[in-house]
């Protein structure tokens, strides 16, 4: 694909609407935990658990996922599992026994792991580093959609149909997704970007040596930890601490999200413009990542607001910082892969970020049984800022792209190419 074309952004378009998709499908089982959790007699910890059980199957097929993507190439990936991952999504309205919930789960957790390796590779391919920032920002929009349609569209078919038929509607409506795809997406962009020999656990071995690459995963990780709290415990925490009804939820849980949506592709925008005018990409980059890690932090005020009012204001102030880095986190792992390997660098990031999403529900849960408030676990989850900052700005010492088999001057066994080499 000739990158930066008008077919790229129609591809990255589709691919922030499956992740907009993806997102949705997560959202749901929040939205009906409520009910589940007063209907089913669930415990904090039974609740967490099941809400964590997505993210294990997602972190153990992610490095999996990025050789596939490397290898056999988004389009085809991306197929196959939408299709699988929206009969998961249907097949949760099926029984309510708490191990075939588990095991649906599990099943979306596993189709969906490709998802964030074929954003990347498709980033590779399409787009330069000039436009990466907010065409990241466009697909990533889907974490914030996602979410704010999940809770909207969930909770009416919830109300109206109960929430066994609101997860086989969105299921088996999502299936429509692959007909533009298939029609608009190009056979090029399943062309390998390297030969199938080059594939081999010796490559795997220096990536996993790299700092750089340490920085964007082990960051994500901190900044995912985080994010699990909105995206699995929100509707409970609104429920349970603020006392709010199920219409109040659904928008409430929605708007921080939706401003989320604004912020991050206007930001990826800025960044975009600011590295076009020649400021250095790491400046850029870094800068808007310390920013939003900063806004990020308004959550921990948020649980200590008394007054609704204000803690929806920093709820959103918390969200649209985090929109704010994760346009710039997710643009990392396709500027720093060489050339081939932004499948697999874009899925070890999302492979240690979705232990953050093993962990963070099971944690709340646990807390919450304990202390029988929300306020403790979420002041956890806001520390969880701090690895992500130290690993950003600290770790990653250059935006670069990585060069296999060459000595870097800190010792590792990658180096990072200069501004002219790759000018």
């Amino acid at each position: 694909m000739q990158k930066d074309s008008v077919r790229s952004w129609m591809v990255i378009l589709l691919v922030g609407v499956a992740l907009t998709i993806s997102q949705m499908d997560r959202m749901l089982l929040s939205i009906a935990a409520p009910k589940m959790m007063t209907d089913g007699h669930m415990t904090g910890t039974a609740l967490g658990i099941l809400l964590s059980s997505f993210s294990w199957t997602y972190t153990l097929f992610q490095l999996p996922s990025g050789w596939l993507v490397d290898r056999f190439g988004p389009k085809k990936v991306l197929s196959v599992a939408f299709a699988l991952w929206s009969l998961s999504c249907a097949a949760t309205g099926l029984s309510s026994l708490f191990l075939f919930l588990i095991g649906c789960r599990l099943f979306l957790g596993a189709f969906e792991a490709p998802l964030y390796a074929v954003a990347h590779a498709t980033m590779a391919t399409a787009f330069s580093d000039r436009r990466r920032a907010l065409a990241t920002a466009i697909y990533a929009k889907g974490v914030s959609l996602g979410p704010a349609l999940g809770a909207v569209i969930g909770t009416y078919l919830l109300l109206n149909f109960g929430w066994s038929h609101m997860f086989f509607i969105v299921g088996i409506g999502s299936l429509f997704f692959l007909i533009p795809w298939q029609i608009a997406v190009p056979k090029t962009l399943d062309a390998p970007a390297v030969k199938k020999e080059e594939f081999n656990w010796g490559t795997t071995r220096e990536l996993l040596k790299s700092r750089a690459v340490w920085g964007v995963s082990l960051g994500y990780f901190g900044f995912l930890y985080l994010y699990y709290i909105y995206a699995t415990w929100l509707p409970t925490y609104l429920s349970k601490e603020r006392g709010m009804s199920m219409q109040d939820i659904a928008w409430l849980a929605s708007v921080p999200f939706l401003i989320s949506l604004v912020a991050g592709p206007l930001t990826g925008w800025l960044a975009d413009l600011l590295i076009a005018k020649g400021y250095s990409s790491t400046l850029v980059r870094k800068t808007a990542i310390g920013v939003g890690l900063f806004l990020g932090a308004a959550i921990i005020p948020a649980v200590y607001a008394a007054d609704p009012a204000t803690a929806a204001i920093l709820f959103v102030v918390a969200l649209a910082g985090q929109a704010i880095s994760a346009t710039n986190m997710l643009a990392l792992p396709s500027a720093i892969a060489p050339k081939g390997h932004a499948g697999f660098v874009g899925s070890l990031q999302q492979m240690l970020g979705a232990i953050g999403g093993i962990i963070s529900p099971i944690v709340t849960g646990i807390i919450y049984d304990g202390t029988k408030d929300f306020r403790t676990a979420i002041v956890v989850a806001g520390g969880m800022l701090l690895l992500a900052a130290f690993s950003f700005l600290i770790l990653i010492r250059r935006v670069e792209p990585i060069v296999l088999g060459k000595e870097d001057m800190d010792s590792s066994s990658i180096s990072t190419v200069t501004a002219s080499e790759r000018a």
